[in-house]
């Protein structure tokens, strides 16, 4: 027998943790009560442009409404999401897997004439069986025939439960609804010709979903939250505007709060006359900015049935923060197909002073003016903030996660930290984020910031022991952006 190589020279290669990936901040989310493409088990669907939306949505739908106010900006936006809320009680329902609507698959079907398979609607356990496909020719017939199999159990969720394909695959619906509406995943029968795994309805083939309970908005955004966090604008289609209630909750008002206390920014759009006056303190402009929320830009609009919202974050996700000089200010910016509003002096002042924004004629341009949130921010500044943090906190970790030895407790290890904190700052100098200038207390900061770093000898021993570094820190100069000019001049002859 010979001796192994690796008695000799033993070889061992460490593969290093991928770098996480940073949060995305160019994706809307549009919330809509419409229902029929996305199902209560998938929740949110993702899109990439245009077609995607009208090959999933008819054309008269206000998703595509605000899909194309969205997807009509120069440059486009790349990432959009369509997600459902549910007012109203909704039924469990069991998504099942791939089958696609085609001869091949037709023909397992039409083969069999006594399949069978387990099911358990609301806690009760029973066999659909006696399914005789042999007659059918569409898969809407199959999916009928299925129906009127679970149907004849004739009780509970099952008799009134129903069946459908959407020509990719089949969901069985619950009969009954709300919070207690439950459903699980295909079974063995134990007679007939099992068909469970053909329809694609067994764990780990299909998912489900229990019932949901009519939901507020707030509850709506927590659930969809849960299924997909990663998405930074909101708007919701028409019917989500000025005072409109849902289960007893405000619905504009409630999304506005949820925001706040996440890192989205929400698209609110205003129909309401009152805001243009200056008299009237219970429109919603007035009740946003009352609350000084920073996480809500509020569009007016004459025309109920547009979505100046979605246009305007068109256009604000159109910015990659890693290219040079990528950053805007979303005044001066125009709505393709949103309608101009004609303001007069007075009622854009007024419009001013609630912080809220309209796509206005100024002199023979059409613009949008001026950019702020309810709490007097900038949008392009809570914009960059967000995306600055991201930037640093995924640096920071990605280093800690992806080293192969430990970052040691010492001012060396605290320097490589605080280059990856540089590494951020410097991206956001170069995307124009940060530009060079004086701190309030006259410090010129040619970089456009700086760090701070505390010795690891000044550290409470606590933290030491506990391996956490409190001490880095930095300040850094917005460039902002300049949206008007007084420019005074001397005529002599």
């Amino acid at each position: 027998m010979t001796i192994p190589v690796s008695n000799m020279v033993s070889v061992s290669i460490a593969i290093g943790a991928t770098f996480p990936a940073r949060k995305g901040f160019g994706t809307l989310n549009i919330v809509t009560a419409e229902t029929g493409v996305i199902g209560v088990a998938e929740r949110i669907r993702y899109y990439s442009n245009l077609d995607g939306v009208t090959a999933d949505w008819p054309g008269t739908s206000e998703v595509v409404k605000a899909a194309t106010a969205y997807f009509s900006q120069q440059p486009k936006p790349m990432k959009l999401k369509v997600s459902t809320r549910y007012p109203t009680d909704v039924a469990a329902q069991l998504r099942g897997g791939a089958v696609e609507d085609n001869e091949d698959n037709l023909a397992l079907f039409t083969a069999i004439s006594d399949g069978a398979f387990g099911l358990t609607i609301d806690g009760v356990s029973d066999v659909v069986s006696g399914l005789d496909f042999t007659g059918d020719v569409t898969f809407a017939e199959i999916a009928t025939t299925l129906q009127t199999g679970v149907q004849a159990i004739a009780s509970g969720g099952f008799a009134a439960a129903t069946v459908t394909h959407d020509g990719t695959r089949f969901f069985i619906n619950s009969g009954t609804v709300g919070g207690t509406s439950t459903i699980g995943f295909g079974l063995d029968a134990g007679i007939g010709t099992e068909i469970s795994s053909l329809l694609e309805i067994r764990q780990g083939e299909g998912t489900k979903v229990d019932g949901v309970a009519a939901e507020t908005i707030t509850s709506s955004l927590n659930a969809i939250q849960n299924v997909d966090p990663d998405w930074y604008g909101l708007i919701f289609t028409k019917e989500i505007r000025d005072g409109f209630v849902v289960n007893g909750e405000d619905a504009v008002e409630a999304a506005a709060d949820w925001c706040e206390a996440r890192v989205k920014v929400f698209g609110n759009t205003s129909n309401d006359l009152d805001a243009l006056d200056s008299v009237t303190s219970s429109d919603i402009l007035s009740v946003l900015m009352a609350k000084n929320l920073r996480r809500t830009i509020s569009t007016y609009s004459s025309s109920p049935g547009q979505y100046p919202s979605a246009s305007v974050l068109g256009r604000a996700f159109t910015v990659n923060f890693n290219q040079p000089n990528s950053t805007l200010t979303l005044k001066f910016k125009q709505g393709p197909g949103i309608t101009v509003e004609q303001l007069t002096q007075n009622e854009k002042a007024v419009l001013d002073s609630k912080r809220g924004n309209a796509f206005i004629l100024v002199g023979a341009s059409d613009m949008y003016s001026e950019s702020r949130m309810a709490n007097n921010t900038f949008f392009d500044e809570v914009h960059g903030i967000d995306w600055l943090e991201n930037a640093i906190q995924t640096n920071v970790f990605g280093y800690l996660l992806t080293r192969t030895t430990k970052v040691p407790y010492t001012d060396k290890g605290v320097a490589a930290l605080e280059q990856q904190v540089i590494n951020a700052l410097d991206e956001a100098v170069r995307n124009g984020f940060i530009a060079a200038g004086e701190t309030i207390d006259g410090e010129f900061l040619a970089n456009g910031y700086k760090t701070i770093t505390v010795p690891v000898a000044d550290i409470n021993q606590s933290d030491k022991e506990g391996r956490l570094y409190p001490g880095l820190s930095f300040v850094a100069l917005g460039a902002g952006a300049i949206h008007g000019a007084q420019i005074n001049g001397i005529f002599e002859r």
